[in-house]
């Protein structure tokens, strides 16, 4: 039932250029905006000390222009001269540069790839050239099994590293097979973007290490080739003596994704499958996942995973699907369930079922203070009846999105994901204010995990402080 991995082909391409410095940078822009006009948590974008004044590393100077109409002749130094964003990439990068995009509609017919690698401390950064301007990446091309953004080998075949691609709009146009992937690369950032219009997957990551997957908006994706899903996590990862999470995929919003292949069986919001016998670390945490035809978050073969703080709301639209459930959690040896909310959709029928949480085959479960309301769950007697661990509760969304009780497809009306903004927080009035747990307060857990916790969800999915009050809520908000 589990997702596949398609082939990922590598982009070779002859390394030529000299390296940028950023004492020949002649930007006059020298403030590029603070964390939070890009709409970005402060730690989730430094590889290296954590910054305590509100400027994060999007405050970097340019040192390579980019434009919609770039040549590959340009110098790329000022936006007067920009380059085409295929040279910049692969040729002219090196580490600590950063490429910015100047604002328009870049219309592609080749995967995006990077030639060299960054380093911890000097990470090569493509972002918009300003915060809140339009940069789109568009497929031109035709029907493609491909990619719009690969991150694999570069020359000579060593995996890219220390990647961060910020706040771009990607658009398969329902012709290319996915948004972004990843085949073997480490410690790459895919922050705060809008990935739509790719016939299979928003994200797949096959075999990655140490990779965030922050705070995007991945939106009816699958309507083509299908067999994908909005995010999708899978391969072997070695966690070596790092005890920490290696891989993060918070603070998402994830809607209106398909499957539009034969079989019609995937479709879910986020999908972590089959990540090996390697047991690194995994946190899913403060995502939204709301309406999409398949599953809401699933979970299978995994063998340290965290999933916490998410809010999944009326997923499983598809009818032809027999069961589907919000949650689902199967064969993983390791799980801990904390802070979840799960609104089931309402659909009845005599031969299919739709469930919050169902969980199957797993070796050890660590459940707290998870609800469930408008539906049932399919779980073991010791934690279904274990009102500390799934509680029963009307969340009181302030203004949850309506989905019809019997029509079918309603995940090609979901939302925009730009559109959320209080739809899912909680009401003053809600029981679930106040009444979670703090995660990092978990019997036996490492300090790398610990520190993790308190890294990741030291705000919620709106970049709001918590916990607030008395305690964490439960969801992915945090009321006010």
């Amino acid at each position: 039932m589990f997702n596949r991995f398609f082939g990922i082909v590598s982009v070779f391409v002859l390394v030529v250029g000299m390296a940028c410095s950023s004492s020949d940078n002649n930007d006059p822009a020298k403030d590029q905006g603070t964390s939070s006009d890009w709409g970005l948590s402060d730690s989730t974008l430094t590889d290296g000390s954590t910054p305590t004044d509100g400027s994060v590393i999007v405050n970097k100077e340019c040192i390579i222009y980019v434009g919609p109409n770039g040549t590959e002749t340009a110098s790329g130094r000022t936006p007067e001269d920009p380059t085409n964003l295929l040279i910049a990439t692969q040729e002219r990068s090196y580490p600590g540069d950063v490429v910015c995009l100047l604002p328009g509609t870049y219309k592609l017919t080749e995967v995006v790839s990077f030639g060299r690698a960054g380093t911890e401390s000097s990470p090569i950064i493509l972002r918009p050239y300003q915060p809140n301007q339009a940069v789109i990446l568009e497929w031109a091309g035709d029907v493609a099994e491909g990619e719009l953004f690969y991150f694999g080998e570069t020359i000579p075949n060593e995996f890219v590293k220390y990647i961060e691609l910020i706040g771009i709009k990607l658009d398969g146009k329902n012709k290319l097979a996915t948004g972004i992937s990843c085949g073997g690369a480490s410690h790459i950032k895919i922050v705060g973007n809008t990935i739509t219009g790719f016939g299979s997957s928003g994200i797949t990551l096959d075999g990655c290490n140490y990779m965030t997957v922050d705070g995007n908006k991945i939106f009816k994706n699958g309507f083509n080739q299908g067999q994908g899903n909005g995010i999708v996590v899978g391969g072997a990862v070695d966690p070596g003596t790092d005890k920490g999470f290696h891989i993060a995929v918070i603070n998402n919003i994830i809607a209106g994704n398909s499957d539009g292949s034969a079989t019609g069986t995937e479709g879910n919001g986020i999908l972590i499958d089959g990540t090996g016998d390697k047991k690194a670390p995994i946190l899913v945490a403060n995502n939204l996942v709301y309406m999409n035809a398949g599953q809401g978050i699933v979970l299978g073969q995994t063998k340290d995973a965290w999933v916490v703080n998410n809010t999944a709301y009326k997923n499983g639209l598809n009818q032809a699907h027999a069961e589907a459930a919000e949650y689902y959690l199967d064969n993983n040896q390791t799980i801990h369930f904390i802070n979840n909310i799960a609104y089931g959709w309402e659909w009845k029928s005599a031969t299919n079922s739709r469930y919050g949480i169902i969980e199957e085959n797993n070796l050890t479960s660590d459940y707290a203070k998870n609800i469930f309301f408008n539906t049932n769950n399919l779980l073991p007697v010791a934690i279904s009846n274990d009102l500390e661990k799934v509680k029963p509760m009307d969340p009181e969304f302030t203004n949850a999105l309506s989905v019809d009780g019997n029509t079918d497809k309603q995940w090609e009306k979901a939302a925009n994901p730009t559109t959320i903004n209080t739809q899912f927080t909680l009401k003053s009035s809600s029981q679930a204010i106040d009444a979670g747990k703090d995660p990092g307060t978990t019997a036996g857990i490492s300090q790398e995990i610990k520190d993790g916790l308190e890294k990741y969800l030291s705000v919620d999915l709106a970049g709001g402080s918590r916990p607030k009050g008395d305690g964490f809520d439960i969801g992915a908000y945090e009321a006010n």
